[in-house]
Formats: C-alpha cells, structure tokens, sequence
C-alpha cells in the first residue's frame, strides 16, 4: 500500500534516515520511491532532483551538527568529543557535512560558520588571526580524519580507541596552547581576530568560511 501525506519535510526526514543507515551513496529517487510505495517520477513533486534533496540533508545535517557542538562547547577536548559523537551516531548525517559544495542557502552557511566559530573560540586567546586559521585546520583534519578511520575500521589493532582519542585530544590542546605561546608577546585584542572565525555565524553574503 502506498503511503499517504507524502511531502518534501516527510522526503528529507525518510532521506536523512536512509542516508544514516546505509550511506548517502544510497539516497536516490528510485530507492525513496520503493520505500513509500510509489513511482519514482511522484519524488519530483516535492525536489527538483537529487541535488536538491543532498543539499536538503546537509542543511539539516549541518543544524543538527551545530547544536551538538553548541551543546557542549567550552573546552576544545569538549567540543571533540561532542564532534566524534555526532559522527559517529550520524554517519551518513556527518559525511554531508564535509560536502562544502551543498551548502547553498542560508541556513546551512550559518550552520557551517558556526560550527568553525565555536571551534575557533575554544583555542587559546593568545592566537594572532593567522594562528587562528591554522589551529582551526589542525583541529578540523584531526578531528575528521580520526572519525573518518573508525567510522571505515580503518584502526586494526585492539588498543582501546578512547584511549586513542583522549590522547588526540590531549595533543590538540597542547599543540594549540604552545601555538598560542609561539605567537607572545603580542596578545590580539578582539577587533585582531577576523569576524567570521570567532565572531559567530555569518549570513551568505561572506560565503562560507571553509577553514
């Protein structure tokens, strides 16, 4: 029997579902049809087309992202784990995020510079603005290349992953503290620090910050 009610928040929430399960590889037309019992062709009443329904994830993917973090941010080994929790209960979710190319509106830009802003505002004050670019990147390669790898086995011995991640977090806050104390004796005031790092979300007009 097919279902009734479809609309486009019912398509994006069964996509999102889907895309957590088995991948977003596995978010098509064909398969969100066969899951509400209906022809294919029914899907383009509520998406323009595949794109349109990626781009509908990642924006929802993102706010979810966003207030994860939020929810825990303070220290940088707070805002990682909180990061590695998301990614790991989410999967298909988080590798939407990584996707720069489907943040196409609003929401999902301010989303994304607010997830590098909170990143940005747990580092030590101390950074100068090009430091703080740069710890930003740091964190952000450590972060996804670790969940990246346990999220695809890529880990193969038995030595205990939390193990593994407190030392990672242990690592960034002291590589990101010796940062700080590199760039003395000049201590950046708040107007030194560009706007879209540390100051919150920025709306589209300054694009996404992609640090």
């Amino acid at each position: 029997m097919p279902r009734v009610g479809l609309s486009r928040e019912k398509l994006i929430a069964s996509a999102m579902a889907l895309a957590d399960e088995q991948g977003l590889a596995a978010v098509s037309m064909h398969s969100l049809a066969r899951s509400y019992g209906v022809a294919a062709p029914s899907m383009y009443k509520h998406v323009r087309n595949l794109e349109d329904l990626q781009q509908a994830i990642a924006t929802e993917s993102l706010t979810l992202m966003e207030h994860s973090l939020r929810s825990s941010a303070g220290s940088l080994t707070s805002l990682a784990r909180a990061y590695r929790a998301f990614a790991l209960d989410h999967p298909g979710l988080y590798e939407t995020t990584a996707l720069p190319h489907l943040f196409t509106n609003e929401r999902a830009l301010a989303a994304s510079n607010s997830i590098i802003a909170m990143i940005a505002s747990a580092l030590p004050h101390t950074l100068l603005p090009d430091d703080v670019v740069n710890q930003v990147r740091i964190v952000r390669s450590a972060l996804h290349g670790f969940v990246t790898l346990e999220r695809n086995g890529g880990f193969g011995t038995e030595a205990s992953l939390e193990k593994s991640f407190d030392e990672l977090c242990a690592t960034l806050e002291l590589v990101t503290t010796l940062a700080g104390v590199a760039t003395r004796p000049k201590v950046p005031t708040a107007g030194d620090v560009p706007d879209q790092v540390r100051g919150g979300a920025q709306g589209p007009q300054q694009g996404m910050l992609q640090l």
